[in-house]
Protein backbone atom coordinates (compact mmCIF):
# COMPACT_ATOMS: atom_id res chain seq x y z
CA UNK A 1 0.00 0.00 0.00
CA UNK A 2 1.19 3.60 -0.41
CA UNK A 3 2.87 5.51 2.26
CA UNK A 4 1.16 8.48 2.56
CA UNK A 5 -1.62 10.06 1.24
CA UNK A 6 0.77 12.19 -1.12
CA UNK A 7 -0.34 9.99 -3.64
CA UNK A 8 -0.20 10.80 -7.71
CA UNK A 9 -0.72 8.43 -10.21
CA UNK A 10 -0.99 4.79 -10.66
CA UNK A 11 0.96 2.21 -12.95
CA UNK A 12 -0.50 -1.25 -13.82
CA UNK A 13 1.73 -4.52 -14.65
CA UNK A 14 0.35 -6.11 -17.49
CA UNK A 15 3.50 -8.17 -18.61
CA UNK A 16 6.08 -8.91 -16.30
CA UNK A 17 9.75 -9.71 -17.19
CA UNK A 18 11.11 -12.62 -14.62
CA UNK A 19 13.20 -10.08 -12.16
CA UNK A 20 11.32 -6.69 -11.33
CA UNK A 21 11.66 -5.21 -8.48
CA UNK A 22 11.01 -1.79 -6.48
CA UNK A 23 14.08 -0.48 -5.39
CA UNK A 24 15.60 2.33 -4.43
CA UNK A 25 19.34 3.44 -2.94
CA UNK A 26 18.57 0.88 0.28
CA UNK A 27 18.95 0.29 4.13
CA UNK A 28 22.38 1.43 5.38
CA UNK A 29 23.18 1.51 8.85
CA UNK A 30 21.09 -1.62 9.93
CA UNK A 31 24.06 -4.83 9.32
CA UNK A 32 24.36 -5.08 12.90
CA UNK A 33 21.00 -6.06 13.46
CA UNK A 34 21.21 -8.86 10.61
CA UNK A 35 20.05 -6.53 7.97
CA UNK A 36 21.47 -6.39 4.12
CA UNK A 37 21.74 -2.95 2.45
CA UNK A 38 19.56 -4.23 -0.81
CA UNK A 39 18.86 -1.72 -3.14
CA UNK A 40 19.82 -1.24 -6.66
CA UNK A 41 22.78 -3.18 -7.85
CA UNK A 42 23.23 -0.22 -10.52
CA UNK A 43 23.08 3.00 -8.37
CA UNK A 44 24.92 5.04 -10.32
CA UNK A 45 22.25 4.46 -13.08
CA UNK A 46 19.38 4.89 -10.85
CA UNK A 47 20.68 8.20 -9.21
CA UNK A 48 21.41 9.88 -12.74
CA UNK A 49 17.83 9.08 -13.76
CA UNK A 50 16.97 10.79 -10.29
CA UNK A 51 18.51 13.58 -10.70
CA UNK A 52 17.88 13.97 -14.17
CA UNK A 53 14.06 13.95 -12.84
CA UNK A 54 14.42 16.34 -10.40
CA UNK A 55 13.80 13.10 -7.42
CA UNK A 56 16.00 12.68 -4.65
CA UNK A 57 19.07 10.50 -5.49
CA UNK A 58 17.81 7.56 -3.72
CA UNK A 59 14.32 7.75 -4.70
CA UNK A 60 12.20 4.22 -5.54
CA UNK A 61 12.04 3.03 -9.00
CA UNK A 62 11.65 -0.47 -10.74
CA UNK A 63 14.79 -2.51 -11.41
CA UNK A 64 13.94 -5.02 -14.16
CA UNK A 65 15.78 -8.01 -15.47
CA UNK A 66 15.16 -11.44 -17.36
CA UNK A 67 13.07 -10.53 -20.39
CA UNK A 68 10.04 -7.66 -21.43
CA UNK A 69 7.71 -5.73 -19.86
CA UNK A 70 4.60 -3.89 -20.61
CA UNK A 71 2.92 -1.00 -18.11
CA UNK A 72 -0.50 0.73 -18.97
CA UNK A 73 -1.05 4.26 -17.04
CA UNK A 74 -4.13 5.49 -15.63
CA UNK A 75 -3.00 9.28 -15.35
CA UNK A 76 -0.49 11.76 -16.58
CA UNK A 77 3.60 10.36 -15.44
CA UNK A 78 6.87 11.71 -16.18
CA UNK A 79 9.31 8.90 -16.85
CA UNK A 80 12.69 7.95 -17.76
CA UNK A 81 14.96 4.38 -18.60
CA UNK A 82 18.50 3.94 -18.47
CA UNK A 83 20.79 1.03 -17.55
CA UNK A 84 21.07 -2.24 -20.02
CA UNK A 85 20.15 -0.41 -23.23
CA UNK A 86 16.55 -1.78 -23.50
CA UNK A 87 14.58 -0.84 -26.59
CA UNK A 88 11.27 0.89 -25.26
CA UNK A 89 8.45 2.27 -27.04
CA UNK A 90 5.22 4.10 -25.20
CA UNK A 91 2.41 3.64 -27.71
CA UNK A 92 4.41 1.78 -30.18
CA UNK A 93 6.78 5.09 -30.66
CA UNK A 94 10.48 4.38 -29.54
CA UNK A 95 12.02 6.06 -26.33
CA UNK A 96 15.44 7.27 -25.91
CA UNK A 97 17.56 6.48 -22.62
CA UNK A 98 17.86 9.10 -20.19
CA UNK A 99 14.97 11.47 -21.33
CA UNK A 100 12.21 12.32 -19.83
CA UNK A 101 9.02 11.56 -21.23
CA UNK A 102 5.41 12.34 -20.25
CA UNK A 103 2.84 9.31 -20.35
CA UNK A 104 -1.29 9.92 -20.12
CA UNK A 105 -3.85 7.83 -18.88
CA UNK A 106 -4.59 4.85 -21.09
CA UNK A 107 -0.96 4.80 -22.63
CA UNK A 108 1.07 2.13 -22.82
CA UNK A 109 4.59 1.46 -22.34
CA UNK A 110 7.02 -1.80 -23.46
CA UNK A 111 10.41 -2.17 -22.13
CA UNK A 112 12.15 -5.29 -24.09
CA UNK A 113 15.41 -6.50 -22.68
CA UNK A 114 18.31 -6.62 -25.37
CA UNK A 115 21.01 -8.46 -23.38
CA UNK A 116 23.64 -5.79 -23.72
CA UNK A 117 23.64 -5.38 -19.61
CA UNK A 118 21.72 -7.29 -16.88
CA UNK A 119 19.00 -4.27 -15.22
CA UNK A 120 16.89 -2.05 -16.91
CA UNK A 121 16.03 0.92 -14.79
CA UNK A 122 12.63 2.60 -14.77
CA UNK A 123 12.04 5.89 -13.21
CA UNK A 124 9.57 8.32 -12.43
CA UNK A 125 9.22 11.91 -11.50
CA UNK A 126 8.11 12.18 -7.46
CA UNK A 127 9.81 7.86 -7.43
CA UNK A 128 7.58 5.54 -6.54
CA UNK A 129 5.16 5.24 -3.21
CA UNK A 130 4.99 1.82 -1.38
CA UNK A 131 5.54 0.98 2.31
CA UNK A 132 9.19 2.19 3.92
CA UNK A 133 10.30 -0.49 5.92
CA UNK A 134 13.69 0.62 8.47
CA UNK A 135 13.43 3.95 5.95
CA UNK A 136 13.93 1.97 2.47
CA UNK A 137 11.45 1.21 -0.37
CA UNK A 138 13.64 -1.59 -1.54
CA UNK A 139 12.29 -5.37 -1.87
CA UNK A 140 14.33 -7.61 -0.09
CA UNK A 141 13.68 -11.05 -2.00
CA UNK A 142 15.30 -14.03 -0.02
CA UNK A 143 13.74 -12.31 3.15
CA UNK A 144 10.58 -11.49 1.44
CA UNK A 145 10.42 -8.28 2.68
CA UNK A 146 10.02 -4.43 1.29
CA UNK A 147 9.04 -3.88 -1.79
CA UNK A 148 5.32 -4.64 -2.42
CA UNK A 149 4.73 -8.13 -1.14
CA UNK A 150 8.16 -8.09 -0.67
CA UNK A 151 8.15 -10.48 -4.23
CA UNK A 152 8.95 -9.73 -7.36
CA UNK A 153 6.24 -8.05 -9.50
CA UNK A 154 3.65 -9.71 -11.39
CA UNK A 155 1.14 -9.01 -13.91
CA UNK A 156 -1.96 -6.96 -12.45
CA UNK A 157 0.20 -5.59 -9.91
CA UNK A 158 -0.47 -1.57 -9.80
CA UNK A 159 2.28 0.77 -8.55
CA UNK A 160 1.67 4.25 -6.57
CA UNK A 161 3.54 7.39 -7.64
CA UNK A 162 4.65 10.50 -5.08
CA UNK A 163 3.63 13.37 -6.47
CA UNK A 164 6.26 15.29 -8.87
CA UNK A 165 8.18 18.21 -8.01
CA UNK A 166 8.42 19.72 -11.22
CA UNK A 167 7.82 18.72 -14.71
CA UNK A 168 11.62 17.61 -15.82
CA UNK A 169 13.54 19.05 -18.73
CA UNK A 170 12.00 17.65 -22.50
CA UNK A 171 15.69 17.37 -23.37
CA UNK A 172 17.66 13.79 -23.59
CA UNK A 173 20.52 14.05 -20.86
CA UNK A 174 24.07 14.87 -22.60
CA UNK A 175 25.90 11.97 -23.52
CA UNK A 176 28.71 13.71 -21.52
CA UNK A 177 26.48 13.22 -18.13
CA UNK A 178 25.21 9.80 -18.72
CA UNK A 179 27.07 6.41 -16.94
CA UNK A 180 30.00 5.18 -18.85
CA UNK A 181 29.90 1.28 -19.94
CA UNK A 182 33.64 1.38 -19.44
CA UNK A 183 35.12 -2.30 -20.16
CA UNK A 184 38.59 -1.90 -17.97
CA UNK A 185 39.17 -4.12 -15.36
CA UNK A 186 36.98 -3.75 -11.98
CA UNK A 187 38.91 -1.71 -9.58
CA UNK A 188 39.62 -3.60 -6.00
CA UNK A 189 41.09 -2.71 -2.67
CA UNK A 190 42.97 -5.47 -1.00
CA UNK A 191 42.36 -6.93 2.33
CA UNK A 192 45.75 -7.68 3.49
CA UNK A 193 49.16 -7.70 2.37
CA UNK A 194 49.13 -11.69 3.76
CA UNK A 195 47.19 -12.34 1.07
CA UNK A 196 49.18 -11.08 -1.93
CA UNK A 197 49.93 -14.31 -3.77
CA UNK A 198 46.58 -15.53 -3.77
CA UNK A 199 45.62 -11.59 -5.11
CA UNK A 200 48.32 -11.32 -7.84
CA UNK A 201 46.32 -15.08 -9.23
CA UNK A 202 43.12 -13.41 -8.61
CA UNK A 203 44.43 -10.29 -11.15
CA UNK A 204 46.22 -12.25 -13.41
CA UNK A 205 43.37 -14.58 -14.67
CA UNK A 206 40.53 -14.44 -16.89
CA UNK A 207 36.77 -14.94 -15.35
CA UNK A 208 33.44 -14.96 -16.95
CA UNK A 209 30.22 -14.07 -15.32
CA UNK A 210 28.61 -17.44 -14.28
CA UNK A 211 24.97 -18.09 -14.59
CA UNK A 212 24.95 -18.93 -11.02
CA UNK A 213 24.77 -15.02 -10.20
CA UNK A 214 22.44 -13.35 -8.24
CA UNK A 215 21.01 -10.39 -6.51
CA UNK A 216 23.23 -12.01 -3.35
CA UNK A 217 26.42 -12.64 -5.18
CA UNK A 218 27.98 -12.99 -8.56
CA UNK A 219 30.26 -15.98 -9.33
CA UNK A 220 33.17 -15.80 -11.29
CA UNK A 221 33.92 -19.05 -13.65
CA UNK A 222 37.68 -19.80 -14.66
CA UNK A 223 40.77 -21.45 -13.60
CA UNK A 224 40.33 -22.31 -9.92
CA UNK A 225 42.46 -20.01 -7.57
CA UNK A 226 44.42 -21.98 -4.69
CA UNK A 227 44.41 -20.38 -1.15
CA UNK A 228 40.45 -20.71 -0.71
CA UNK A 229 38.86 -21.66 2.15
CA UNK A 230 36.03 -21.59 4.58
CA UNK A 231 36.29 -19.59 7.53
CA UNK A 232 34.64 -18.77 10.77
CA UNK A 233 32.49 -16.39 10.08
CA UNK A 234 32.97 -12.73 9.66
CA UNK A 235 31.14 -9.04 8.87
CA UNK A 236 30.83 -9.26 5.08
CA UNK A 237 29.22 -6.39 2.73
CA UNK A 238 28.81 -5.51 -0.90
CA UNK A 239 31.76 -5.78 -2.78
CA UNK A 240 33.69 -8.24 -0.39
CA UNK A 241 35.66 -11.03 -3.13
CA UNK A 242 35.12 -14.30 -1.39
CA UNK A 243 37.20 -17.57 -2.21
CA UNK A 244 35.51 -20.46 -1.55
CA UNK A 245 37.92 -23.56 -1.23
CA UNK A 246 36.93 -24.47 -4.41
CA UNK A 247 39.14 -21.58 -5.83
CA UNK A 248 36.01 -20.23 -8.33
CA UNK A 249 35.89 -16.48 -6.73
CA UNK A 250 32.47 -15.26 -5.30
CA UNK A 251 31.75 -11.06 -5.47
CA UNK A 252 28.98 -10.08 -2.68
CA UNK A 253 26.16 -7.81 -4.23
CA UNK A 254 23.62 -5.29 -3.30
CA UNK A 255 21.99 -8.04 -1.22
CA UNK A 256 24.81 -9.57 0.30
CA UNK A 257 23.99 -11.22 3.87
CA UNK A 258 25.83 -9.50 6.82
CA UNK A 259 28.45 -12.43 7.63
CA UNK A 260 29.79 -15.05 5.42
CA UNK A 261 32.16 -18.07 6.08
CA UNK A 262 34.46 -18.09 2.98
CA UNK A 263 37.61 -16.47 3.17
CA UNK A 264 37.17 -12.68 2.18
CA UNK A 265 40.36 -11.33 -0.43
CA UNK A 266 39.28 -7.67 -0.80
CA UNK A 267 36.74 -5.51 -2.20
CA UNK A 268 35.25 -4.47 -5.43
CA UNK A 269 35.11 -0.17 -4.72
CA UNK A 270 32.54 1.74 -4.50
CA UNK A 271 32.76 3.45 -7.51
CA UNK A 272 32.95 0.49 -9.82
CA UNK A 273 30.18 -1.59 -8.21
CA UNK A 274 27.13 -0.29 -10.86
CA UNK A 275 29.78 -1.25 -13.58
CA UNK A 276 30.06 -4.68 -12.41
CA UNK A 277 26.52 -5.41 -11.76
CA UNK A 278 25.77 -4.92 -15.51
CA UNK A 279 28.72 -7.21 -16.82
CA UNK A 280 25.90 -9.91 -18.51
CA UNK A 281 26.60 -13.78 -18.05
CA UNK A 282 29.17 -15.25 -20.30
CA UNK A 283 31.13 -12.03 -20.54
CA UNK A 284 34.48 -11.41 -19.45
CA UNK A 285 35.44 -10.17 -15.93
CA UNK A 286 38.88 -8.63 -14.96
CA UNK A 287 40.35 -6.97 -11.63
CA UNK A 288 42.70 -4.27 -10.67
CA UNK A 289 44.58 -3.95 -7.71
CA UNK A 290 44.25 0.00 -6.54
CA UNK A 291 44.84 1.95 -3.51
CA UNK A 292 42.55 2.94 -0.98
CA UNK A 293 43.53 7.07 -1.64
CA UNK A 294 42.52 5.96 -5.21
CA UNK A 295 39.65 4.34 -4.28
CA UNK A 296 38.19 7.32 -2.39
CA UNK A 297 39.24 9.84 -5.24
CA UNK A 298 37.04 7.56 -7.76
CA UNK A 299 33.90 7.62 -5.09
CA UNK A 300 34.27 11.50 -4.96
CA UNK A 301 34.44 11.78 -8.79
CA UNK A 302 31.23 9.50 -9.11
CA UNK A 303 29.55 12.02 -6.43
CA UNK A 304 30.57 14.95 -8.56
CA UNK A 305 29.50 13.40 -11.88
CA UNK A 306 25.93 13.29 -10.19
CA UNK A 307 26.41 16.32 -8.78
CA UNK A 308 26.85 17.83 -12.71
CA UNK A 309 23.50 16.04 -13.91
CA UNK A 310 21.98 17.84 -10.68
CA UNK A 311 23.10 21.17 -11.97
CA UNK A 312 21.94 20.43 -15.21
CA UNK A 313 18.91 19.83 -14.19
CA UNK A 314 17.91 22.67 -12.65
CA UNK A 315 19.61 24.96 -15.25
CA UNK A 316 17.51 23.81 -18.03
CA UNK A 317 14.81 23.75 -16.06
CA UNK A 318 15.09 27.43 -15.80
CA UNK A 319 15.87 27.75 -19.76
CA UNK A 320 12.87 26.13 -20.55
CA UNK A 321 10.75 28.14 -18.09
CA UNK A 322 12.30 31.27 -19.46
CA UNK A 323 10.81 30.40 -23.18
CA UNK A 324 7.45 30.08 -21.98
Amino acid sequence: MPSSSNRCEMIEVTRAPGLITVQDSGRPGHRANGVPHSGVMDCVTAATLNCMLGNERGAAMLELALGDARFEFDGETVLACGGAGANSTLNNAPLTDYTAYFAERGDVLMVRATGEARFTYLAFAGGIDCEQLLGSRSTYLPGGWGGIGGRSLARGDRIALQRKRHAPPRVPLPDALRPSRDTRPIRIVPRSPSHQTTLTSLVESSFTMSRASDRTGYRLDGAAISGGASIVSEPVCPGVIQLPPGGQPIVLMADAPTIGGYKSLGCVITADRSMLAQIPVGSGVAFEIISIEQAESARVQQDLSLTAVEAWFRLTLREESSRT
